[in-house]
């Protein structure tokens, strides 16, 4: 289990109850991971003058618990735009090993929209990722803000190209994925746009990349999570994000938007409320091994 220069008080790995659910050790150790991820991603951020801000259960989190939902099992991140961009230039530099800053253009066969750090020491692989031969460490996410069109035409529009290219982007790598030479030529052909050649899925993450860009600047008043399912609740007023407050998370201090009670209200309604249903994770099917490198953990085992 490793945490980078993040100091872990020895106590914080206990067993513990929270809010009626068992936080076990092998689930600290995981946390613990990810904040060292947290805390290099701080680190980086600060170095360069980034802007970042808790999100989604990270924010609600640090707001409903002053660290982790006991039941999650990750840290959301997300940047506005020009801070984005500058991340997407210097990361794999910044994250050099043990890290691995994942993006369709670092890994070819990895297809998410969205920045992924990687610890390599550890084990932490999702349903979709287990059978894939990319980097499965276990991971923090990193999502970009955009600005996003008050016009509902233009807005749907915009939904509707990014979930396309969203869309096309993992059938491309579902065409190098599948040993079926008649799968690989079905998802390579899904792959390919009109009148045009199959593009690889780093070159989908480009194209996603500039239409999210494509209201930067433009005033706007909206601003949104334009990676995943870019949906109404996460699209909030601009101006909720526009300062920011450090709000308490387990050992550490993250940065947060001042504007947070409106963004998780929009987001979750009333999130002061504890859900019955504590699954444990957000993720479904999971891999998690704190204490066992990725490559060992799946060498020799049948997926």
């Amino acid at each position: 289990m490793n945490n980078g220069n993040l100091e872990i008080p020895a106590g914080f790995f206990a067993a513990e109850e929270r809010c009626g659910f068992l936080v076990d050790e092998k689930r600290k150790k995981v946390w613990a991971v990810e904040l060292g991820l947290l805390d290099r991603f701080a680190r980086v951020c600060a170095k360069h003058g980034l802007r970042w801000f808790a999100m989604g259960g990270t924010l609600l989190g640090a707001v409903r618990h002053n660290g982790f939902i006991p039941w999650d099992d990750d840290i959301d991140v997300i940047m506005p735009r020009r801070d984005y961009d500058t991340l997407l230039r210097i990361g794999s530099e910044e994250f050099a090993a043990p890290y691995f800053f994942q993006t369709p253009e670092t890994e070819r066969d990895f297809f998410r929209t969205h920045i992924q750090i990687r610890d390599s020491r550890t084990t932490g692989a999702i349903g979709e990722d287990i059978g894939r031969d990319i980097n499965r460490g276990i991971f923090i996410d990193v999502f970009v803000l955009d600005e996003s069109p008050d016009n509902p035409v233009l807005l749907e529009r915009h939904r509707r190209v990014l979930r396309r290219l969203t869309r096309k982007a993992g059938h491309s790598t579902f065409a190098n994925e599948y040993r079926s030479i008649f799968k690989r030529a079905w998802y390579k052909l899904l792959a390919t746009p009109p009148f045009g050649g199959g593009y690889s899925a780093a070159e989908y993450f480009r194209r996603f990349q500039a239409e999210s860009r494509r209201y930067l600047g433009s005033g706007c008043g909206k601003a949104a999570h334009t990676a995943l399912s870019y949906r109404d609740g996460v699209i909030w007023d601009a101006a909720d994000w526009a300062e920011t407050v450090m709000l308490d998370f387990e050992m550490i201090e993250i940065c947060a938007p001042k504007g947070y009670d409106a963004i998780l209200k929009r987001q979750y309604g009333d999130y002061t409320v504890i859900p019955e249903d504590k699954n444990g994770t957000a993720h479904g099917e999971v891999v998690f091994e704190p204490d066992i490198p990725y490559e060992e953990y799946f060498k020799n085992r049948q997926i």
